[in-house]
């Protein structure tokens, strides 16, 4: 591909961006700004610099390099993460805001799983606010966890945050409000929303030895549908002749059980949905919703469990890595997060040519290809409520700047390098990147899957191929409405 190629490519993308994620809150509700872009002028905050007199932020951040969920800093105040593009854009957008505000920036990095316990511990201890952690980068599940509990502030009173502007996921963010009140904001400081990104690889090779149509060409006439994936499945597989199916034969279709996520997510459903006043509710409660929800899920079942068609990574003993098989040239469509094709001894070195498309839609009448992102490997934003009030402007002041650093420095070079040169081979798949990350459908329900658990459930029907949702969804769907009544209730107060 030539750089003219990738750099009109880059441009084009970097465009959608800006029109996708502008979205704007009217009675609750969500609008997207697709009609608008944003000059370069508009989308500059011009903050003035507040002296910060030499202060040091402490930040907390998940580890990065230990899984191919986790492989970039998202903040770097040391000079230790150079070796990539991304993460010395990342030092350099570091080092102007530690100028620009006179203060150091220092980041402490741990497991992600350990980030919420962290911070239980820094606000119920009491710990004087110079002393803890003033910026906390939990995974979205984990935020509104420590959310619930009153230990955010509110989006509301960092002032200096503009949510609407484009290197804030406006789309997370109306998503994950409840009347009109957030806790947690991701923007183009969180890369990780992008890598934890669902998509749909194929194995071009097998595409062309096969006369199996152009995935490309149907994802763009809009046809791309889990019937259509279904279709093109039946031109490949086998079981090698033994009649047993095992890790040698080829399949085509392989996931795991977080497939569900991307065949329900892609199809543009999801478990909570709010109505016009910003108060959320559970999908399955009308009837028209449920019926459609259990039809995919129940397809999902039917789909992993169809040996001459699927393998399951977790029940094959492939957990370790999941993509071993469509490296090998076994399979022919792998779902996974983008993630995979990050990190070394995974998609990106595979010997035989892949692609990228987007989730496959529910069906045509589908307007438009749906995403999600992983809730557990989705960073976000939160300042604990220990943090001095005095201490706010400052503070949001530096993520305002820091977001919008992250849109001009780290957000291109993160497409370029990343997706470009270590995501994607060729530009008909950097093509369908404006289609994998142009309409993320965020389920509230499942950020909140510590307190209703079906995750783990419908994980659990796929593992035992168990289609049976109906009388799951019934005996449920009450009872996850009333705790999401005392969510709504507690979570619409001022804390913050």
């Amino acid at each position: 591909m030539t750089k003219r190629i990738l750099s009109l490519l880059l441009a084009s993308l970097m465009l959608l961006s800006v029109v996708a994620c502008s979205s704007k809150k009217e009675n609750g509700e969500t609008t997207t700004g697709g009609d608008i872009v944003l000059e370069e002028n508009d989308i500059n905050p011009n903050l003035d610099p507040i002296d910060g007199g030499g202060k040091t932020l402490k930040i907390l951040t998940r580890e990065h390099e230990v899984t191919a969920n986790y492989w970039y800093a998202e903040l770097s105040a040391a000079d230790d993460d150079m070796g990539n593009a991304v993460a010395e854009k990342v030092y350099t957008r570091d080092s102007q805001i530690a100028s620009k505000y006179n203060v150091e920036l220092e980041r402490k990095a741990i497991n992600y799983n350990q980030i919420a316990s962290t911070i239980d511990i820094q606000i119920n201890s009491m710990l004087d606010s110079d002393e803890g952690y003033q910026i906390v980068l939990p995974m979205l599940v984990h935020a509104f966890n420590m959310a619930s509990s009153g230990y955010c502030y509110s989006i509301d009173a960092l002032e200096l945050i503009d949510p609407d502007k484009p290197y804030w996921r406006g789309d997370i963010y109306n998503a994950t409000t409840i009347k009109g009140k957030n806790y947690f904001i991701s923007g183009d400081i969180n890369t990780s929303v992008y890598g934890s990104s669902w998509v749909t690889f194929f194995n071009e090779e097998i595409v062309t030895a096969n006369g199996i149509e152009n995935p490309y060409d149907i994802v763009k006439s809009g046809a791309w549908t889990i019937d259509k994936m279904l279709e093109l499945s039946r031109n490949f597989g086998g079981d090698g002749g033994d009649g047993i199916y095992d890790n040698t034969d080829n399949y085509a279709i392989c996931s795991g059980t977080w497939v569900w996520q991307c065949f329900m997510y892609g199809s543009g459903l999801k478990f909570v949905d709010k109505d016009s006043e910003d108060v959320p509710f559970i999908a399955t409660a009308d009837a028209s919703r449920k019926e459609t929800i259990m039809s995919v899920l129940s397809k999902t079942v039917e789909i992993m469990n169809d040996s001459s068609l699927a393998i399951n990574a977790n029940k094959a003993g492939l957990s370790s890595q999941p993509s071993q098989l469509f490296c090998q040239g076994q399979v022919l469509f792998y779902l996974a997060n983008v993630n995979n094709a990050f990190v070394k001894a995974d998609i990106k070195d595979m010997a035989q040519e892949y692609g990228v498309l987007p989730l496959p839609k529910l069906d045509q009448n589908q307007k438009q290809y749906s995403n999600a992102v992983h809730p557990h490997h989705s960073s976000t934003i939160i300042v604990p409520r220990n943090i001095n009030e005095d201490s706010l402007d400052l503070i949001s002041s530096v993520l305002e700047d820091m977001a919008y650093y992250s849109y001009e420095l780290v957000k291109p070079v993160y497409y370029n390098n990343v997706i470009t040169h270590r995501s994607v081979r060729n530009a008909e798949s950097y093509e369908m990147m404006q289609y994998i990350f142009e309409n993320f459908n965020i389920d509230f329900g499942l950020i909140m899957t510590d307190t209703f658990g079906f995750d783990t459930e419908i994980r659990n029907k796929i593992s035992t191929n168990d289609i049976n949702f109906s009388s799951y969804l019934s005996g449920y769907t009450s009872l996850w409405q009333l705790a999401l009544d005392d969510i709504t209730e507690a979570y619409g107060k001022d804390n913050g």
